[in-house]
């Protein structure tokens, strides 16, 4: 009878040292789990679209104006600068940036926004008589850090296209690609003009 007691007590009791094992285990156990690497693979990464891909044609700023990196991409910039002034959107705008590709055919731009185009000879008489906006390319007179670029074999390109927006007394206000805003007098406007002024205008 003495046995069978102290076998069940033998059975029922759990020392000290047996809890710390116990907790020792739990312990690792939970250390383990997390630790341990996760199996699922990582989210995908989603890499942002290029301005190119996105809908609708540029915004001009709070001059009016549709900004251009360089001097390559301006007669893009000056096209929908004034198609934003005559409130108008290409219906195709591949088509039309296509048309703007070096040598930009401005004409055919302005046909395909439902606007009647014409060229025109520069002259200072000419922008007194014309009330429209027309675009206009600009060559630029080389500083001094242009002609370093020349010297060193780079690639000079000195010439922009910009819109010609009105014209006050002798100075003329132009919508710049690259600069903004700027007013030029009209002497200086002609003889930096290259070839003739681009003219838009509604149908009537």
């Amino acid at each position: 009878m003495a046995s069978s007691i102290s076998e069940v007590d033998e059975t029922q009791t759990i020392g000290p040292a047996g809890w710390l094992g116990v907790c020792l285990v739990v312990v690792a156990v939970v250390l383990l789990i997390i630790a341990a690497p996760s199996r699922l693979p990582p989210p995908p990464v989603q890499e942002p679209r290029p301005a190119a891909a996105l809908p609708g044609p540029p915004v001009p700023d709070q001059e009016g104006i549709v900004r251009a990196p360089s001097p390559a991409l301006s007669s893009v910039a000056a096209a929908y600068t004034l198609a934003a002034f005559w409130e108008r959107s290409p219906p195709d705008a591949t088509a039309f940036e296509a048309l703007l590709k070096p040598p930009p055919d401005f004409l055919e731009a302005g046909r395909l926004l439902g606007l009647r185009a014409k060229a025109v000879v520069i002259t200072p008489t000419t922008f007194l008589e014309s009330s429209a906006p027309m675009i206009l390319l600009l060559q630029e007179e080389p500083d001094v850090v242009s002609t370093v670029e020349a010297l060193a074999g780079r690639r000079l390109d000195l010439t922009r296209y910009v819109v010609l927006m009105e014209v006050r007394k002798d100075q003329a206000v132009i919508l710049d690609p690259l600069l903004g805003r700027v007013t030029v007098a009209v002497p200086d406007l002609v003889n930096r003009v290259v070839g003739k002024g681009i003219l838009w205008s509604p149908r009537s």
